[in-house]
């Protein structure tokens, strides 16, 4: 298939998704006015390294005015019955999704500075590896990372993330999500090109607005 069909296939893949609220008269559900991206991540996965650094932060830095980004670490990660958690990359894939769930935690409900630290680990692989640098760099003292880290707060936001993740079939990471509303093909879309399709969304929200940004 070629890529002018995909992009096809997409629109109206997200016509269907958001037609409803259009036809029932509410409108379209945003948060604050802004569309809603959910990132299924993990913290050593390639895929995600590459679609964060080189597609996500720039497109958030553009649109910021219109979207909001959150960041969900945890990936392919399994549990057993004893709560025990299993990463698709090991060790230091579960310990990298917890350390970045603490320090986007401890950051409070600032986006912009999430999108910041989440570019940093993903460029440095540093939470994978113990280092507290990307934390520091975002305002987060290392002492207060490593103690929500080492205690229950840090499982209790890797139960969050499970939670949240367990929602839709993952099947593929990172996993792309508009306003809480997941679809397969849409995801697999938004990975090829994120900005096109977030842009499909946003031109629906307000027309030709992506245009508008890429002109100046």
């Amino acid at each position: 298939m070629k890529y002018g069909d995909d992009m096809r296939h997409l629109i109206v893949a997200i016509f269907l998704l958001i037609a409803p609220t259009y036809i029932s008269g509410f409108g379209f559900v945003t948060r604050g006015g802004k569309l809603h991206i959910s990132l299924y991540v993990s913290s050593m996965c390639k895929d995600s390294q590459n679609f964060i650094t080189k597609q996500v932060y720039p497109v958030y830095n553009e649109l910021k005015e219109y979207i909001d980004v959150e960041f969900v670490p945890w990936g392919k990660a399994t549990t057993d019955g004893s709560g025990s958690i299993k990463c698709q990359f090991g060790a230091r894939d579960c310990d990298g999704n917890k350390l970045q769930s603490c320090v986007m935690h401890l950051l409070g409900n600032d986006v912009e500075k999430h999108v910041h630290y989440m570019n940093c680990e993903y460029a440095t692989m540093a939470a994978t590896v113990g280092n507290y640098q990307c934390a520091y760099e975002s305002g987060i003292s290392p002492i207060t990372a490593n103690q929500c880290f080492e205690t229950r707060l840090g499982e209790n936001l890797q139960r969050y993330a499970h939670a949240k993740t367990s929602d839709k079939v993952v099947t593929f990471v990172p996993t792309v999500e508009y306003n809480g509303v997941y679809d397969k093909e849409v995801s697999m879309g938004a990975f090829r090109d994120f900005r096109g399709v977030t842009c499909l969304y946003l031109n629906a929200m307000y027309p030709g607005i992506c245009n508008v940004l890429s002109s100046k």
